[in-house]
């Protein structure tokens, strides 16, 4: 029984993880779009 709490809690780092990540390329993905077309 124990183990499946900290499986949950496991997968929702994860999924946080996954969300910062996205979040960080999608920045760097309009960073590089703003870039380009300003210069």
């Amino acid at each position: 029984m124990s183990a499946l709490p900290n499986f949950t809690f496991l997968k929702q780092n994860i999924q946080n993880l996954l969300v910062i990540f996205s979040t960080q390329q999608i920045q760097i993905y309009i960073f590089i779009a703003i870039k380009s077309h300003l210069f």
